[in-house]
């Protein structure tokens, strides 16, 4: 019975531990995303004339939060390149980070967006999905 004691107290401990290590990677995730958000959101928002909103919308029969383009510069690329205000970013993440990686790693080249519009409607696979095709210049600080 000892031994069966033993046993089961070591297995509790090792999955306490393991949740101890889970929470801490999860931490560690949310602290580095917010970091690279901070270094690369302002300049790019300012070099392609746009920010971001993350409303939640009716798509289909689900409320769903969206990443959604906002208050676009009409002299800014993403205008000019036909993006408007309230486009939905599409396929949907779980964060903005990664579209703010992918637009610093397109530095000096293109890179392809696909939108939807905006606002409550159909399912997001449903919409008329475009993709517009952006020219991201070097950094222009």
């Amino acid at each position: 019975m000892k031994k069966k004691y033993s046993l089961l107290r070591k297995i509790c401990v090792a999955i306490i531990v393991g949740m101890h290590v889970l929470v801490l990677f999860f931490v560690l995730l949310i602290i580095r995303d917010n970091k690279l958000y901070d270094k690369y959101a302002p300049a790019l928002r300012r070099d392609l004339g746009f920010s971001h909103n993350s409303p939640y919308f009716m798509c289909g029969d689900k409320k769903l939060e969206v990443m959604t383009l906002d208050s676009l510069d009409k002299k800014g690329i993403f205008y000019l390149a036909g993006l408007r205000d309230g486009n939905i970013l599409v396929p949907r993440g779980k964060s903005t980070v990664p579209f703010y990686i992918r637009l610093e790693k397109a530095r000096g080249s293109t890179i392809q967006i696909n939108v939807v519009p905006g606002g409550d409607g159909p399912p997001l696979s449903e919409r008329l999905r475009r993709t517009v095709e952006i020219a991201v210049p070097h950094s222009l600080e």
